[in-house]
């Protein structure tokens, strides 16, 4: 708004920062509605994308900004040929507290696909009176692989590459079937893994891996969670019409295998 007054001021147009404000926040009212339906929708989705990133707000009388964090849900389906259309629903909030993410994600239910964010933790926990959980976490390759590839960038070390190459092999896999039908994409897998064609990521879940190479949150993360990581390989990650939810291929860290 600052901004933007100064602009129309230098145009000679006198337009407080007040005002603007006003304007902004009675558009916003005015289209509350509609964005709360979108995100009704959004997380109605039987597989759906959650993240945060900070974002700097005003902070004003301090002369800096402070830190606030923007969520997302997303829902797309378009990789497993859904004719459902995608969908991405935003929310503020002042912190990263766990309770912005349970807020988010209440009228979720199904496959969470996200990072490892712990404030996600409770949102897997059995149900008391099902005993299943509401959402099923499904983990990231590509945030599993940035600390290889930031390794194997730092050190050239040969395991990392050879985990780089496993993974870019499975991403290949899943081009080559991303937008077909559940049907195809897990008869595609099915039978890769017959033939033992499948590449193994099992290099990255290796012992001496923790002490030769990265040791960031992301390789721990992922190799605690190697089920959550593996799932989709063994066929049982089924969501929607029987599809199985992959990450999306295209890191902007991907190198060339």
């Amino acid at each position: 708004m600052n901004r933007q007054s100064g602009i129309y001021a230098r145009e000679g147009v006198d337009l407080d920062r007040s005002t603007l404000a006003d304007w902004v926040g009675g558009a916003a009212w005015l289209v509350a509605p509609v964005a709360e339906r979108i995100g009704d929708y959004a997380r109605a989705g039987p597989a759906i994308h959650a993240d945060d990133t900070p974002i700097p707000v005003q902070d004003p009388g301090r002369g800096r900004t402070k830190s606030g964090r923007l969520w997302l849900v997303v829902r797309d389906e378009g990789t497993w040929g859904s004719p459902n259309p995608p969908a991405a629903f935003y929310r503020y909030s002042p912190d990263r507290k766990g309770e912005h993410a349970h807020a988010l994600l209440a009228p979720a239910s199904g496959f969470l696909h996200a990072d490892a964010y712990a404030g996600f933790d409770k949102l897997y926990e059995p149900d008391p009176i099902t005993g299943r959980p509401r959402l099923e976490p499904v983990a990231c390759w590509a945030h599993a692989r940035r600390e290889l590839f930031d390794e194997h960038a730092k050190t050239k070390s040969p395991i990392a590459r050879q985990a780089l190459d496993k993974i870019g092999a499975i991403f290949a896999v899943e081009r080559d079937v991303n937008g077909r039908s559940a049907k195809v994409r897990l008869a595609v897998r099915a039978r890769l893994r017959a033939c033992r064609c499948w590449p193994t990521s099992r290099i990255i879940w290796r012992p001496a891996w923790a002490g030769s190479a990265a040791r960031g949150d992301e390789v721990s993360g992922a190799a605690n969670a190697n089920a959550a990581y593996t799932g989709h390989i063994m066929g049982i990650r089924r969501m929607g019409r029987g599809a199985i939810r992959f990450c999306h291929p295209n890191s902007p860290r991907t190198p060339t295998t």
